[in-house]
């Protein structure tokens, strides 16, 4: 799991993802692995909660824009 990600709930066909710290270029590529892996299981909801993200620059935003994309793919729901 990525250093970002504090914890994953899988609530039925529902993921919430709590995120937190700074998601930059050092630890983007761990996030960004984590993220996919966890669209490859298709959840119909993936929650995303990013209150406690205190920084993030555009590799980050790449892969919110990403797991977005994938997400609507599979007719997911991404919120």
């Amino acid at each position: 799991m990525s250093k970002v990600i504090t914890s994953i709930d899988r609530q039925g066909d529902t993921v919430v993802v709590r995120l937190a710290g700074k998601i930059d270029m050092s630890r983007s590529p761990d996030f960004h692995k984590s993220m996919i892996e966890l669209c490859n299981e298709k959840p119909v909801h993936m929650v995303l909660q990013l209150a406690a993200v205190s920084y993030l620059d555009s590799s980050g935003v790449g892969t919110l824009v990403e797991i977005a994309r994938r997400v609507k793919s599979y007719s997911g729901k991404l919120t």
